[in-house]
C-alpha cells in the first residue's frame, strides 16, 4: 500500500510488480539474519519467487541455504530446482545451480555432469569452469592439463575472484608448476 501511494504506482502495473518483488527479496535477506526457521525462509523464498524479476535471485537463495537445510526441505529445494530445469532445460543457471546441490550432497558424477552441461550451455560460465576444474583434478590426474585451462580460463575471465585464484594455484602446484603457482 505504501508503495503504491508513495510511489504513484497503479496496483497492476509492471512497476508496482517489480517493487513488491524487490521488498520481498529484503524480506527475505533479514529474515536470514534474524535466524529463521528453514519452513519460513522457504516459505520466503517461494514468496520471492513468484517475481519474476526477483526468480533467479529466490534460486540462489535456495542453493546458498541449502547446506543449513533440513533434509525434508532440501528434498523440497531439489524437487523445485528439477521442475526449474524441466520448464527451461536450457538455463545454464539452473544447471550451475543443480551442480552445487550435487556437490553438497556429495553426488560427484551428477556435479560433474551437471557443470559439463552448464559449460556446454554457456561456454563461459565461469563459476562453472572452476568448479569443474576443481572436481576434474581432485577425481582424476590425467585431467590436471584440462583443469587449469578451465581454471585459468575462469580466472581470466573475473580476476578478481579469490576462490579461481586459489584454484588456479592449487592445481599449478599439482602439476608441479611452482613459479606460476
Amino acid at each position: 500500500q505504501t508503495i503504491q501511494v508513495g510511489a504513484g504506482f497503479h496496483p497492476d502495473s509492471l512497476e508496482m510488480k517489480q517493487a513488491k518483488g524487490a521488498l520481498e527479496r529484503a524480506r527475505l535477506l533479514s529474515m536470514q539474519e534474524s535466524k529463521r526457521t528453514d519452513n519460513e525462509l522457504l516459505d520466503k523464498i517461494m514468496l520471492v519467487m513468484s517475481y519474476p524479476e526477483q526468480e533467479d535471485f529466490a534460486v540462489d537463495r535456495m542453493v546458498y541455504l541449502y547446506g543449513d537445510m533440513s533434509h525434508e526441505n532440501r528434498n523440497k529445494i531439489r524437487a523445485i530446482l528439477e521442475q526449474k530445469r524441466t520448464a527451461n532445460p536450457s538455463s545454464p543457471f539452473i544447471q550451475l545451480s543443480l551442480s552445487i546441490v550435487a556437490l553438497v550432497d556429495q553426488r560427484i558424477d551428477d556435479a560433474q555432469r551437471l557443470l559439463e552441461k552448464t559449460l556446454e550451455l554457456d561456454s563461459k560460465a565461469h563459476m562453472a569452469k572452476n568448479n569443474l576444474a576443481w572436481l576434474l583434478a581432485e577425481r582424476d590426474p590425467t585431467q590436471l592439463k584440462r583443469a587449469i585451462k578451465l581454471s585459468q580460463e575462469a580466472v581470466d575471465a573475473v580476476p578478481t575472484v579469490p576462490n579461481y585464484r586459489d584454484t588456479l594455484g592449487t592445481l599449478l602446484l599439482m602439476n608441479g608448476d611452482t613459479d606460476r603457482a
